[in-house]
């Protein structure tokens, strides 16, 4: 526990992953309470029993058919619901993190298409179509595309009560700023400052759209004020995404990652300073640092919102902390499969 406390503070930690690691070490405590203990194993092997709604999700994404559809995805269905369980962990917010998996793994997609795969031309249809948000609008796309924008459609439309009549909002934001990313990287511009970075970048990494779409999953403790107070995007809201971003750059760039051809923040810093990508690399830590310590102080500046939102945004910014720690944990889903592993497959033993 105490190498973990080096690498990470105990309030930035996922807190169903320190509940399940920390059980079998309390569990060698000398002054244990028996008690507590039996309840915390309960607890969490009943919670594992409920996370089977992976089981649904799963059923859901395999109507896509990836494999054949979309090979060249990241066929991350189980991490995304692993991600997301971290986020909104509690048994009441199951239809968050049924919602959350879903439009993070359509995020997936689009970034994948977009950023990756596609040509420019079929990535401006493909940001024409989801304008229109119409099924005619499917004959203005190539045929590898069609099936994903139809799916697109019929589940956006199918959680109509849930996410609310903002959702096609939500989406033409992320997509108008994969279009503007585009028209960056065929121009071979990099932005001067990374403040004009972070306003496309921190749009495209879909933190905000996450938020929102948690929000919507938990019933009658979010109230219209909440999600209209979220959609003037707060302070609260500005940080995560600009964590998210900066936690994202990092992780891609010191693994030699490379995903799309438009720059990187720390490209960009690199530019605006004439500096090196180690002495760049180390300002976007320190920006990071920066971006937690905001997040922790408007977490514990009182408000009018429920503590429930404030607490929602760190939880995700906890997730952020640990799938990109030490690598981007998504992409490279080997690092995190024992950790899977314990949170879906391995009950606790009485």
């Amino acid at each position: 526990m105490k190498s973990q406390s080096l690498q990470t503070p105990l309030f930035r930690r996922v807190r169903i992953l320190e509940t399940r690691n920390y059980i079998p070490i309390y569990e060698m405590e000398p002054s244990q309470n028996m008690a507590i203990l039996e309840f915390a194993k309960l607890n969490f092997n009943l919670l594992q029993l409920l996370y089977c709604e992976l089981k649904m999700v799963t059923l859901w994404w395999k109507q896509l058919n990836v494999e054949t559809n979309l090979s060249f995805i990241r066929d991350r269905i189980v991490e995304t619901h692993f991600w997301m369980a971290g986020a909104c962990s509690e048994p009441k917010y199951s239809l968050s993190r049924v919602i959350l998996t879903k439009m993070t793994a359509f995020i997936t997609i689009l970034d994948d298409i977009i950023d990756t795969y596609s040509t420019t031309e079929e990535a401006m249809l493909l940001a024409k179509a989801i304008y229109r948000f119409n099924e005619d609008a499917t004959e203005l796309l190539p045929d590898y595309m069609k099936d994903f924008y139809l799916f697109l459609l019929k589940t956006l439309d199918s959680c109509e009560d849930e996410l609310g009549p903002n959702k096609r909002y939500r989406i033409k934001i992320l997509v108008r700023g994969y279009s503007q990313e585009i028209q960056w990287r065929d121009e071979h511009y990099v932005p001067e400052t990374i403040n004009e970075h972070l306003k496309i970048s921190g749009v495209t990494i879909g933190a905000f759209q996450l938020v929102c779409s948690s929000f919507v999953g938990m019933g009658d403790i979010i109230t219209k004020e909440v999600l209209d107070w979220l959609l003037a995007f707060p302070e609260l809201l500005n940080c995560f995404p600009t964590f998210a971003r900066l936690s994202n750059d990092i992780a891609s760039t010191e693994r030699e990652q490379t995903r799309g051809h438009h720059a990187s923040t720390i490209q960009c810093y690199m530019l605006q300073h004439e500096t090196t990508m180690h002495d760049a690399c180390e300002k976007i830590k320190e920006l990071i640092e920066d971006s937690w310590k905001d997040m922790v102080k408007l977490y514990l500046t009182p408000t009018e919102q429920m503590k429930v939102v404030a607490q929602t945004v760190v939880d995700f910014a906890r997730t952020g902390e640990y799938m990109y720690k030490k690598t981007d944990g998504f992409t490279f889903s080997h690092t995190i499969k024992d950790m899977v592993a314990l949170l879906y497959v391995e009950p606790i033993l009485f």
